[in-house]
């Protein structure tokens, strides 16, 4: 779950820096880089057992 929601905030922010440079909107482009960072910061979430077991993690 964790792993799904860092792909799905990067794919957003990354879309959302992109369209704030080509629009010239500070706000998109704040939000954007927010997506990413929150992104970064999720890697720092413990994950339980189960969860790894799924993707197949050790």
């Amino acid at each position: 779950m964790i792993v799904r929601a860092r792909v799905l905030l990067i794919i957003f922010g990354v879309a959302a820096f992109m369209f704030a440079l080509r629009t010239e909107n500070e706000i998109a482009r704040w939000a954007g880089i927010a997506c990413v960072a929150v992104s970064l910061g999720l890697r720092f979430i413990k994950r339980d057992g189960s969860e790894r077991d799924r993707e197949g993690g050790n």
